[in-house]
C-alpha cells in the first residue's frame, strides 16, 4: 500500500491512543528496569550537563515564583550577569521539573522528566506513522523504531535534556503537515502555531529542527503544486498563526542577542563529527554492543565518563547508527513508495539530513579524507552558515530528521508484509518486527548519584569557580544560593569575561595565566572588587598551590571540587604548600 497523500487520515481512536502510550510506557520501564531502584536516590546517566538542567529548574523557581524575569540573571557571572536567551533553557520543562521538585527529591524529578521523554517520542512517531500507513499496529512498530533510535537514547545517559526532547519532533512535523495540507482541517494553523510555541520553549534544538523539517515541507509543497502562487499563499496564510505567537520571545531574543553582544554563531567540533562506520556499527556508549565492538564484551570498562573511558567512536555525540537488522527495512519502506509524492517528503528527508550530518568535511579514521591532495568538503560547510537552520555545533544531530523519516518508512514496510498475511501471522509478524528493533536498538542504563555539596550555604559573599565548562558550581549554587562568579553556559558571553580581565588579579586566579600578576595584593583587591569569599577548583590544579602560598584557608575537598575560603585583608600570608 502506498503513502496516500489524497486519502483522508485514518482517525486514532482514545483506545489506539492509550494502548500506543501504555506499549511505549511498558518499552522505556523494561529497558530501564536495572535502574529503577536507584531513582530517587541517583540521576540517570552521568554526572555531567545533567547538572545544568537541575540548574535551570532551580532558576526558574527563583525567578518566577517570586516575580523576576527568567530570561536575565545576575547569579552567574557575577555581578555583571548575562541573558540566559541561547543558554540551553529548557523552560516548559524546567518549569515542570521546578512543580515537581516541591514534593519529590530533586533525583526522581529529574528521572522522571528523562523517562517521560521516550514515550513522547513513540507516541508522537506513532501518530506521525498513522497519518501515512494508516495501520495501527504496524504504526506502533515506526514509533519504537523512532522512540529506540541510538540518537535519543543516548542523550538520556549523557544528560542532554534538550537533545532528549527533540523526540518530541514528530509532533510539530504532523501539525506542519496538516496545517499545509491543500484541504487543512479547521483550526489547523493555530494547532500549528500553538505547537510551535511549545517547541520554542522546550527546546532550542527542536526549534532548529523544526525549522530545518519546514523549510524543507513548504519547498515539497510547492515543487508538486500545478499553481505555485496559490500554494505559495495558502502556506503564507497557515504559518501566519505561527509567526505572531513566536514573534515577541525572537524578538526578544534579537534585543538580547545585539544589545549584549552574545556568540549567536557555532563552532564545528572535530571530535563530534561521524565517520562511515558511525553510521554502521553501533559503537555510542550507549549500545548493548559496544563492549564486544570495542574489546570489552563483559562491560568491565565502567562507564565512568562519556568522553574519557570510552574512544572517540563510542561517545554519546556520535550515536549515529542505522541498524544493521532495522534499517535496510526502513530505507526499502521509504524508496519503495518513492513515486508517491509524500513518499518522496521522506526519502528527501531522509537523504538531506544524512548527508548534512556527515559534517563540514569527510573523515576517516578521525582522519580528514583528502582526494589529490584536498580535503572533502561537503554541504554542511554551507548549510551552517544558514542563520537558524545551521546552528547546530555538531552535525551528526542532523540525524534525528532521518530517524523520523525512517520510522514512517519502517512502518510502510512493516505493513507491506502484514497486509499480505493472515491475521494471525499479520500480527506475529508486527510483534518480531517490535522485537527486531528492541534487538537491534537495544541499549544499557545506570545511574549516578549527585555530587556531595561543599558547605557553602549561609556564608557571605560571592562564590569564585573559573571552570566554565564544569556543571558542579551550577549544582552546588542550587544548595547555596549564592552569587557565582564563573559559571557554565551553552553559549558564554564576552562581555562579562572582557569584565573579569580588568579587574586586578583576575587574569592570574581565575583564568589561570601563570605569567599575570599573581601577589597577594593584586588577588586580594580583585577578590574584594567582585565581593567574593570563596574560591573554587579543581582538585588538581596548578592555582591550588597559590591559594596555600597566599594564606588562603583550605576549607573543603572532594574527588571533583576544593574550596578555599578567602582570608580577611589583614590575614597574614601562608608559607608552606597544600
Amino acid at each position: 500500500m502506498a503513502l496516500q497523500p489524497s486519502i483522508p487520515e485514518q482517525r486514532t481512536t482514545r483506545r489506539q491512543l492509550g494502548a500506543a502510550i501504555l506499549f511505549y510506557s511498558a518499552v522505556t520501564l523494561a529497558f530501564h528496569i536495572t535502574v529503577l531502584g536507584s531513582l530517587t536516590s541517583a540521576v540517570i546517566g552521568e554526572i555531567w550537563d545533567n547538572q545544568l538542567f537541575i540548574w535551570d529548574s532551580w532558576w526558574f523557581r527563583q525567578s518566577l515564583f517570586q516575580g523576576r524575569s527568567p530570561f536575565v540573571t545576575q547569579m552567574v557571572l557575577a555581578p555583571e550577569g548575562t541573558p540566559l536567551i541561547l543558554h540551553s533553557l529548557k523552560h516548559t520543562l524546567s518549569t515542570t521539573m521546578a512543580l515537581l521538585d516541591l514534593f519529590l527529591p530533586i533525583e526522581l524529578a529529574y528521572n522522571l522528566i528523562v523517562l517521560a521523554a521516550f514515550p513522547l517520542a513513540g507516541v508522537g512517531a506513532y501518530l506521525l506513522c498513522r497519518r501515512f500507513v494508516g495501520d495501527h499496529a504496524s504504526s506502533l512498530a515506526g514509533g519504537l523504531f523512532f522512540m529506540l533510535c541510538p540518537f535519543l537514547v543516548s542523550k538520556s545517559v549523557a544528560g542532554w535534556v534538550h537533545l532528549l526532547y527533540v523526540g518530541c519532533l514528530p509532533f510539530f512535523f504532523l501539525a506542519l503537515l496538516r496545517a499545509t495540507d491543500p484541504a487543512p482541517p479547521r483550526g489547523a494553523s493555530w494547532v500549528l502555531a500553538l505547537v510551535s510555541l511549545v517547541a520554542l520553549f522546550t527546546s532550542e534544538m527542536l526549534t532548529v529542527f523544526a525549522a530545518n523539517v519546514t523549510l524543507i515541507t513548504l519547498l515539497w509543497r510547492l515543487w508538486e503544486s500545478d499553481e505555485r502562487m496559490e500554494t505559495a499563499r495558502r502556506l503564507f496564510r497557515a504559518l501566519l498563526p505561527s509567526a505572531l505567537v513566536c514573534a515577541p520571545y525572537l524578538l526578544l531574543a534579537g534585543y538580547y542577542i545585539t544589545a549584549y553582544d552574545l556568540p549567536a554563531d557555532v563552532e564545528s567540533r572535530l571530535s563530534f563529527i561521524p565517520e562511515p562506520i558511525s553510521y554502521l556499527l553501533p559503537l555510542n556508549v550507549t549500545s548493548i554492543y559496544s563492549g564486544l565492538l570495542l574489546g570489552d564484551p563483559w562491560n568491565s570498562i565502567p562507564p565512568t565518563s562519556l568522553l574519557g573511558s570510552y574512544p572517540e567512536l563510542a561517545r554519546a555525540g556520535l550515536a549515529c547508527y542505522l541498524g544493521l537488522l532495522v534499517g535496510p527495512l526502513a530505507i526499502y519502506g521509504i524508496i519503495k513508495h518513492r513515486r508517491d509524492p509524500n513518499g518522496r517528503l521522506f526519502l528527501a528527508l531522509f537523504l538531506i539530513f544524512l548527508v548534512l550530518s556527515l559534517g563540514p568535511l569527510l573523515l576517516f579514521n578521525r582522519e580528514i579524507v583528502r582526494i589529490f591532495g584536498w580535503p572533502v568538503r561537503l554541504p554542511f560547510v554551507a548549510w551552517k552558515r544558514i542563520p537558524v537552520l545551521g546552528e547546530i555545533d555538531a552535525s551528526g544531530k542532523y540525524l534525528v530528521i532521518s530517524y523520523m523519516a525512517l520510522s514512517v518508512g519502517f512502518a510502510a514496510a512493516v505493513f507491506a508484509v502484514r497486509s499480505r498475511l493472515a491475521a494471525g501471522r499479520a500480527n506475529a509478524w508486527v510483534m518480531a518486527a517490535a522485537a527486531l528493533v528492541c534487538v537491534d536498538y537495544g541499549f544499557r542504563t545506570w545511574t549516578s548519584p549527585l555530587p556531595q555539596v561543599p558547605p557553602l550555604e549561609g556564608r557571605p559573599g560571592a562564590v569564585m569557580d573559573p571552570r566554565l565548562k564544569s556543571g558542579y558550581s551550577m549544582y552546588y549554587q542550587t544548595k547555596h544560593g549564592r552569587p557565582l562568579v564563573g559559571g557554565y553556559l551553552s553559549r558564554t558571553p564576552e562581555r562579562p569575561l572582557q569584565l573579569y580581565r580588568k579587574v586586578p588579579g583576575m587574569r592570574c586566579l581565575f583564568f589561570g595565566e601563570r605569567e599575570a600578576d599573581c601577589s597577594r595584593e593584586v588577588i586580594m583587591e580583585g577578590l574584594r572588587r567582585l565581593n567574593v569569599t570563596d574560591v573554587l577548583l579543581a582538585p588538581l590544579d596548578w592555582r591550588n598551590n597559590l591559594m596555600a602560598t597566599l594564606g588562603f584557608t583550605p576549607l573543603y575537598s572532594d574527588q571533583f571540587t576544593k574550596v578555599w575560603s578567602v582570608p580577611s585583608p589583614g590575614a597574614q600570608t601562608g608559607s608552606s604548600p597544600p
